[in-house]
């Protein structure tokens, strides 16, 4: 069988019949389209085309996925990196680059990310700051090893050469383990789909069946893992700026919850933005 006769036969949008070739082939995607009549064994490449037919989603068919315009591993204990949280990555570099130049002394700008997952928020973040010349201490937590373990594979893959970018990993359940020294900016794509989505029937498969539930759902307004980050912030030294990932139907409750009750307790939160999404 030639490239083009599996391609057609896989009963599948072309873009991820090719993806999903050229990985089982180990070849790229343009060599398939210059190859188009060369035979190949499809065996193994069927096999992954029957995997997605089942509504297995192709970053875990593969091991990869794209965040930033770089490539990160990821496997199925951790959630699949979307476009979207790109957005929330822009508004922390915006804030970390403004931080590094208002500081007094030409210190790192000090990082918490909670939820790491791959760890592609961290390492794009120490990376695009890298490109920014400013130095950056991030500190980046999950509660499940395999995601710390996955998140530390993704780092040492894209380390920049720079000495003053670190990122430093840390097993924790939101704050619980994590030192409670100042930080400019904490951010967070935390769970925060409402349980009920799982049996919609609105929900892609491809989510509900294998995306891990640990780190999609939270409760019923899908604000559980959020309020209690906001209780765990309340005897915490002083953070500088939060960014949140929720929904759009989210954010004024999120609002309400971290401005008007944090002041309170002398957390100063001038940069809060709750990025706001449409459903996954």
């Amino acid at each position: 069988m030639t490239v083009d006769q599996l391609l057609a036969g896989s009963g599948l949008p072309q873009s991820e019949a090719r993806t999903l070739a050229a990985h089982a082939l180990g070849v790229s995607t343009t060599w398939l389209l210059a190859h188009s009549s060369e035979p190949v064994d499809v065996t193994t490449a069927q096999e992954l085309f029957h995997r997605r037919h089942a509504g297995e989603p192709i970053a875990y068919i593969t091991g990869s996925c794209q965040f930033y315009g770089r490539q990160f591993a990821c496997k199925p204990s951790t959630l699949i990196p979307r476009p979207r949280t790109e957005l929330l990555v822009e508004d922390a570099i915006a804030s970390a680059h403004t931080c590094f130049a208002g500081k007094d002394k030409p210190c790192p700008v000090r990082i918490l990310e909670l939820g790491t997952g791959t760890g592609c928020i961290a390492v794009t973040l120490a990376l695009e700051l890298a490109q920014k010349g400013v130095p950056a201490d991030i500190t980046a937590s999950d509660i499940s090893p395999d995601a710390l373990s996955l998140a530390q594979q993704n780092w040492h893959a894209h380390k920049p050469e720079s000495p003053y970018q670190r990122v430093t990993y840390l097993q924790s359940d939101l704050l619980s383990q994590v030192p409670g020294t100042p930080y400019d900016i904490l951010v967070a794509n935390l769970p925060y789909v409402e349980d009920s989505w799982a049996t919609s029937p609105e929900a892609p498969r491809e989510v509900t069946a294998f995306e891990p539930a640990s780190a999609l759902y939270a409760g019923l307004d899908g604000l559980d893992c959020y309020r209690r980050l906001y209780t765990q912030l309340k005897d915490r030294a002083y953070v500088g700026s939060l960014f949140l990932e929720c929904a759009d139907s989210q954010k004024s409750a999120l609002s309400a919850l971290f401005l008007a009750e944090l002041t309170e307790y002398g957390v100063c939160l001038p940069g809060f933005r709750a990025r706001q999404q449409e459903r996954l």
